[in-house]
């Protein structure tokens, strides 16, 4: 079992390393997390304050301030040990209290806050519970950005460590992953983060399959036989770009995630790779991922380039294979093939650059697409208007039938259709919805102007928003 005391020593050696402040802040949230998690187990059978600190530790790795590794090393405190949020502030600060209380679940003792009694009537209160959590995450994060990134620690943990449960629990796990987690890496542009993820959530899902091809065998047994070989030229190219270049900072090494080696070998050898794998598909794939960093008196394209000639003409161990381009950021790798063949990814940056690179630009994001009550997260959000100038966000695809269910759905079940943009042809109620639309929506009335209901049960087929089904299906098991 690992020691989660050795772990926190980790944390607080790197933190003096890149002098970081706050020290004192994290070592008092680890003695209260230690001490308000004493005797209590995980799954595993690990302490569980090993959860909290590891989630720490993954904070730390991405240059996270003391406030959010704090906050990470309290996070399930008020959730597991009756430990409030109003201690968390008075003890430490109201940052470190604010990103607790955003990362922690709404309980079933909460659901007095929803307005519509049919949903706490719902037999799967669970799913309610998890989106309420997540409706809250989104509230608090678009006050304070960071929110989200103990989130995304707190799960990219959770599955690292979600063996010893059944393989059901692994897969729903997974599932609300997808649904939640990782269209917020994507909007956030977190590569590094999302990557890491994704990888956790590839292993589990294919596991069956990737235990039968042996693949992670043959990936640990390469790692180990070029690790060598990698930290050597580790240490040759960053004494070399040191000594030729006055604002060379440092290199930081990965191996490569799983997934990510799959997916060099899908491109470069057009196998199937879950079935075919063996071990002459690794000669050409590039086993580790070297970080160039810079500091931000160039742009990293000044970086790469100078990189690029200086590996081309100065340093004759290194032989260029290709380059290719960033998708997140405004710069390029440079693959590498060393004198044994193993090959390189040379990521290369400035230090903002690499922060974006791991975090996404979490500050200049806009999250105004991302309301309150939003029941569901995509990356692609339309906008449109009502007739009264109110602007509404809804996922791409969303029809007239989801825009009623977003504006009220108490009035939602009346809807007859919409008029869009003027026109005076009445659009069905699962017409789909275009950016920049301006709807005027028509309900069905008595003659004393209430509403009447008319749904029916083929309206959850017209639906593209989870909220608007669950708001059908509600009505229908209910009646």
């Amino acid at each position: 079992m690992k020691n989660y005391k050795d772990i926190y020593n980790n944390i607080i050696s790197s933190m003096k390393a890149k002098n970081t402040s706050g020290i004192e802040l994290v070592e008092k949230a680890f003695n209260l997390a230690e001490s308000k998690h004493a005797g209590q187990k995980r799954k595993s059978g690990d302490d569980y304050v090993l959860h909290p600190i590891e989630v720490a530790e993954i904070l730390e790795k991405y240059d996270f301030d003391s406030n959010v590794i704090s906050a990470g090393l309290l996070h399930d405190v008020v959730e597991d040990c009756e430990y409030t949020i109003k201690e968390i502030e008075t003890n430490f600060n109201e940052e470190v209290a604010f990103l607790v209380d955003s990362v922690t679940a709404i309980e079933k003792e909460d659901l007095d806050v929803i307005k519509d009694e049919k949903l706490i009537a719902d037999e799967n209160i669970k799913f309610i519970l998890d989106d309420m959590t997540y409706q809250k995450l989104i509230k608090y994060g678009k006050v304070n950005r960071k929110a989200f990134f103990i989130k995304f620690a707190d799960r990219l943990n959770n599955l690292q460590t979600i063996s010893c449960f059944p393989k059901f629990k692994q897969i729903e796990k997974v599932r609300e992953t997808i649904k939640w987690i990782v269209p917020l890496l994507k909007i956030f542009k977190a590569q590094k983060f999302l990557n890491e993820i994704l990888n956790e959530c590839f292993l589990i899902v294919n596991e069956e399959r990737l235990s039968k091809t042996n693949f992670l065998n043959l990936y640990n047994n390469k790692l180990e036989q070029d690790m060598i070989n990698s930290e050597d030229v580790k240490i040759a190219l960053t004494k070399s770009l040191e000594e030729q270049f006055e604002n060379f900072l440092r290199i930081e090494k990965d191996c490569l995630t799983p997934l990510e080696i799959i997916n060099y070998i899908t491109n470069e050898c057009d196998v199937d790779v879950v079935n075919n794998i063996n071990d002459d598909h690794f000669k050409n794939t590039p086993i580790y991922s070297l970080q160039l960093i810079f500091n931000n008196s160039l742009t990293s394209i000044q970086c790469y380039k100078l990189t690029k000639s200086f590996i081309e003409n100065s340093f004759n161990s290194l032989k260029i294979e290709y380059v290719q381009k960033n998708r997140y950021l405004n710069s390029y790798s440079i693959i590498v093939e060393d004198l044994q063949n193993t090959r390189y990814i040379l990521n290369i940056f400035n230090e903002n650059d690499f922060i974006k690179f791991k975090n996404g630009n979490y500050n200049n994001i806009n999250l105004d697409f991302l309301t309150d009550d939003v029941r569901e997260i995509t990356t692609k959000f339309i906008k449109v208007k009502t007739t009264n100038n109110q602007t509404i966000y809804l996922p791409d695809g969303s029809t007239v039938l989801d825009l009623a269910f977003k504006l009220d759905s108490t009035m939602a079940y009346s809807l007859k259709g919409a008029y869009l943009n003027g026109s005076t042809k009445k659009s069905p109620i699962f017409f789909r919805l275009l950016d920049g639309d301006i709807v005027e929506l028509e309900f069905e009335k008595n003659e004393n102007d209430n509403f009447v209901k008319t749904a029916k049960l083929e309206w959850i087929t017209y639906c593209k928003t989870d909220y608007a089904k669950n708001m059908l299906i509600t009505l229908f098991e209910n009646n």
